[in-house]
């Protein structure tokens, strides 16, 4: 684990590694930084570009390549120019409450604001929303209905409602990290890639310069509470009629309690293993969602909702399932 001391990024490094990071290799990088007196590390500028979606140039990875390797030397000697994908997430809480499927904007604003009070009566102070914060409608060939209301223009309201909501939820929690689902690549995948998930959140006012947000592109983390570890995933390429099928599958994989998004059904069971896993439901409003309301459709009704964790133990709350007078009065 790297040693070097977290400080907050200024404007000016900020806009250094925008202009600079596309087209240089990391030991230009370090010394540009250096000369212009900023004392900034490999690590810190890799993650710093990593949250801010950059992404190298065709001309920065042929010097990314070139600068790793010896012209003397056979290519397979040194592969480290390849980006390794082992730097997902990890929140540490002993309070925190996990969330998903929000599918802005047609999230449930009722269940939404019970959320913030339950987390704020249990001092349950982090967030993890796993993935599909977004529904991003204008980008999906499937939606029209919204289309032809706002003159297709949902995105401007998709991005108004994400700002309202992002507000509320920092005024309940003191840090938030917000990981990939499969409708938040939509417009990922329209622009081929060349940015990623936080750059997406740039356009969102009450998100733009917020330290306490992190955005990650991979579609799982890792929530330590209580000295236990919690897998919270959204599997966009995997899903099941039967509630808690695919969490059980992951829970055996990886010999970690599961957490997982995408379903929209709701379950808390455990696996073979002994570990406790679930679905965690989602904070979407359904009969707003046209795929489901005007489809005929042989899998179960959606059931909203999340999980609150404390010291490593769940507990989930069901829109429809939970006695919300003793937990809100």
């Amino acid at each position: 684990m790297s040693t070097e001391k977290r400080t907050k990024w200024l404007e000016e490094e900020l806009l250094l590694l925008h202009e600079n990071y596309p087209h240089s290799t990391i030991d230009e990088l370090v010394h540009l930084f250096k000369k212009r007196g900023f004392k900034r590390g490999r690590v810190q500028i890799n993650h710093a570009a990593q949250r801010a979606g950059l992404k190298k140039s065709p001309t920065g990875l042929k010097r990314v390549f070139q600068a790793a390797h010896d012209p003397t030397t056979s290519v397979l000697e040194n592969m480290d120019w390849i980006p390794a994908f082992d730097k997902f997430e990890t929140v540490y809480a002993d309070g925190a409450v996990i969330c998903s499927d929000m599918q802005i904007p047609y999230i449930d604003v009722q269940l939404l604001r019970k959320m913030c009070l339950v987390a704020g009566k249990n001092r349950l102070k982090k967030l993890v929303i796993a993935g599909d914060f977004f529904n991003m409608d204008m980008f999906s060939p499937f939606v029209k209905y919204m289309r032809s209301r706002l003159n297709s223009d949902s995105w401007s309201m998709e991005l108004e409602v994400a700002s309202e909501t992002l507000k509320l939820l920092l005024g309940t929690f003191e840090e938030i990290l917000v990981t990939i689902g499969n409708h938040d690549r939509r417009i990922l995948t329209m622009l081929m890639g060349r940015v990623g998930l936080a750059h997406i959140f740039k356009w969102v006012p009450a998100a733009e310069a917020e330290h306490r947000i992190k955005v990650s592109d991979y579609e799982f983390s890792h929530l330590i509470s209580g000295g236990s570890k919690i897998r919270v995933t959204h599997p966009s390429k995997h899903t099941s009629k039967i509630p808690g099928r695919v969490a059980m599958e992951l829970t055996l994989k990886h010999g970690v309690s599961v957490l997982c998004a995408h379903m929209h059904r709701q379950c808390l069971t455990s696996a073979a293993n002994g570990k406790w896993c679930g679905d965690l439901g989602g904070l979407f409003a359904e009969n707003r969602i046209e795929y489901v309301s005007l489809r005929e459709s042989t899998y179960g009704f959606w059931n909203p909702g999340f999980f609150g964790i404390e010291d490593g133990f769940p507990t989930m709350f069901s829109r429809d399932w939970t006695d919300w007078s003793k937990w809100l009065t």
